[in-house]
């Protein structure tokens, strides 16, 4: 089937076909895990970041690639989205050039219900909103697209683009619940500024095992299931794509 292609004067100098599609299914375990979008501070309950651009213990963009890597595979989880494996043939100048490919795509279940973590929910929203744009396209690089886009816009240009991606979303959280905070501290006339994330103690236990338990399942499924493993480093790439569209210039993670 042909799903779309581009004519110059009446001749089509590219084609792009779908041969098949598949419905994968992982080796999941049913541990939902509540409020994945704050991952990073599961893995550091006490963050503190600062705005100057110098070299940081965190390394973003790897925090980054797990966030979203996690979210989609709770959503997966819990049933709210499923993966398709979809293979096909794209054909540049008059079927000179031909080339076989294989791509993913994420379809939310009709049986969705509204989702409560914020991250989840903007997935969940690219997905949709792809299926519209891009003509019920929802291909992974559609969906990681329009979620960056939300979070950078779609032409931004940032000094740490992963960096800017984490604190605009720990900055929804803090403005949602009432648990977290982010405060600020200025310095040099307001030039230097150090920021601490807080929250409210009894929560981090409970963050920590349940991410823990998620990212041990990751793990797991990347070292033992290959057609996870391509797909996770699918998701990676594309995230990478767009952070490298949006390097360099200057960070302002903070006005």
């Amino acid at each position: 089937m042909k799903i779309s292609e581009f004519k110059f004067l009446g001749v089509n100098l590219y084609e792009r076909y779908r041969y098949s599609e598949e419905k994968l299914e992982f080796n999941t375990e049913s541990t939902p895990c509540e409020d994945i979008g704050l991952y990073i501070i599961g893995e550091y309950p006490r963050l503190k970041y600062n705005n100057v651009k110098i070299s940081s213990k965190y390394e973003w963009k790897k925090i980054l690639h797990e966030t979203i890597c996690l979210s989609i595979l709770n959503l997966i989880n819990t049933q709210k989205i499923h993966v398709t494996l979809f293979k096909g043939k794209k054909a540049y100048f008059f079927n000179i050039f031909k080339f076989n490919f294989k791509d993913y795509s994420l379809k939310v279940n009709v049986t969705f219900d509204k989702e409560k973590d914020l991250l989840s929910r903007d997935i969940i929203n690219a997905i949709r909103e792809a299926e519209v744009i891009y003509d019920r396209k929802t291909d992974i690089y559609f969906v990681i697209r329009l979620l960056i886009n939300k979070y950078l816009g779609e032409n931004g240009e940032y000094n740490k683009p992963a960096k800017q991606f984490l604190i605009r979303n720990l900055k929804n959280y803090s403005k949602t619940f009432n648990w977290i905070s982010i405060h600020e501290q200025k310095k040099l006339l307001g030039i230097y500024k150090d920021y601490q994330v807080n929250l409210n103690e009894i929560y981090i236990p409970r963050i920590k095992m349940q991410h823990k338990n998620l990212k041990n399942q990751y793990s797991r499924l990347r070292n033992s299931d290959m057609i996870y493993w391509y797909f996770s480093e699918n998701i990676k790439k594309q995230i990478n794509k767009e952070l490298k569209r949006r390097e360099p210039n200057t960070d302002s993670d903070f006005d």
